[in-house]
């Protein structure tokens, strides 16, 4: 999440209409927006009346906890808070920006944000779609610096990146969707050992992962994504992946299912390969563009026909070596951090190595490894942004 965030601020230029301290905020949000996370989603958690549920009376229990949580450890020793140097006023305007970025990654806001995107297009598609290509007009960045909209900004990039997975090249979207249905199915394991109603993507008897896929993207991502990108244009490629994973999952389902649901999978992929073209000739960065048309894409291929992906290719068959080579199977600017200052992530490697983090399983997900790692692996993280971001690129200075 971290990576991505911090790539979707360059590509777009957050600093523009947002200024460093806000960036540098965002950037460790994305870094704190789990801390501590159970492994277990908010519903659960009220219907057990979890002591984080009453804590928080039902209201965003577990992003109100990682909110509390991510400055508990900031105080918690002299040299931890990486926002010492920042003065009063600076200060107050980071926490505000982690805090409300951290509580809107709460998927019971999606919808709201979605609506929120949506009207802010709608309300100044002049201004979005009269933008010249490789620069942000002054109207642009006049709207996009109002006080509101620099919120909307903010919140929308994080949640971007949380729900990411979907966007990203084949074979690490591929290998998340393993680690998030294991996750979700262990607590449907204990929604039924407590008697409790099995929510529906956590029951493993049931829930096929191609399917799951396909409906997460129709009903979560592609809205989302499509509302997204037409304000952020540098951020296209997140459809283009978008878009051929979609046709990659529904490929993966059995014939009867493909031939049910494949009207609406071609009409979304239509869409997010409309957005594609209509958003890259507003990218900033012709580069970018070039390392895109480069790589393959469903809707440049010429298979962006549903029908056409009867069955997967041998790279989506076997994906037991994707947590070693899924980073070198696929280019693109949301596969792996190029940029001198960023160490390189990988799946099992969320932060730069060091000896206690090398200890931290992370690819178990979060129930403990995160909990485990806070006063020592998540610690150095920490301290790692603020040596990085003061004396690089987002210097609040």
């Amino acid at each position: 999440v971290h990576h991505v965030v911090f790539r979707e601020c360059m590509l777009c230029e957050a600093r523009d209409f947002c200024g460093s301290v806000d960036v540098f905020a965002l950037l460790v949000a994305a870094i704190c927006h789990d801390v501590g996370h159970p492994g277990l989603n908010n519903q659960f958690l009220v219907q057990t009346s979890h002591e984080l549920a009453l804590r928080y009376n039902d209201v965003s229990p577990l992003e109100s906890m990682h909110c509390s949580r991510t400055f508990a450890i900031l105080s918690s020793q002299p040299n931890a808070n990486i926002f010492r140097t920042l003065s009063r006023e600076q200060f107050r305007e980071a926490r505000q920006v982690c805090i409300e970025t951290i509580l809107n990654t709460d998927n019971a806001k999606h919808w709201e944000m979605v609506k929120e995107l949506q009207l802010l297009y709608h309300a100044n598609s002049d201004i979005f779609e009269n933008r010249q290509a490789k620069s942000r007009g002054p109207a642009e960045l006049d709207l996009l610096r109002q006080v509101g909209n620099r919120r909307l900004a903010l919140i929308s990039l994080l949640h971007a990146a949380d729900i990411s997975n979907a966007c990203r090249p084949w074979s690490v979207s591929q290998a998340w969707a393993d680690l998030v249905l294991r996750e979700f199915f262990m607590q449907g394991d204990r929604e039924r050992q407590l008697g409790l109603p099995v929510q529906m993507l956590n029951d493993q008897e049931n829930v096929r992962k191609p399917c799951s896929q396909v409906a997460f993207i129709e009903f979560v991502v592609h809205p989302f994504n499509v509302a997204h990108v037409k304000i952020f244009p540098p951020l296209w490629e997140l459809s283009r992946n978008l878009c051929d994973n979609l046709q990659l999952w529904q490929g993966l389902r059995p014939p009867e299912e493909q031939e049910k649901a494949g009207l609406k999978v071609r009409s979304i992929c239509q869409e997010l390969i409309a957005v594609v073209h209509f958003t890259r000739t507003r990218s900033s960065s012709t580069g970018d563009v070039q390392v895109m048309e480069s790589s393959q894409c469903g809707s440049d291929a010429g298979h962006s026909d549903v029908d056409a992906l009867s069955s997967p290719p041998s790279s989506v068959r076997g994906h037991e070596q994707h947590e070693t080579n899924s980073f070198k199977s696929n280019g693109g600017l949301f596969s792996l951090p190029r940029l001198s200052r960023v160490p390189p992530l990988s799946i099992a490697s969320l932060a730069p190595p060091s000896p206690v983090l090398a200890s931290v399983p992370v690819a178990g997900r979060r129930a403990d490894s995160l909990c485990q790692a806070e006063s020592s692996g998540f610690l150095q993280v920490l301290l790692w942004i603020r040596r990085e971001a003061l004396t690089h690129a987002w210097n609040p200075e």
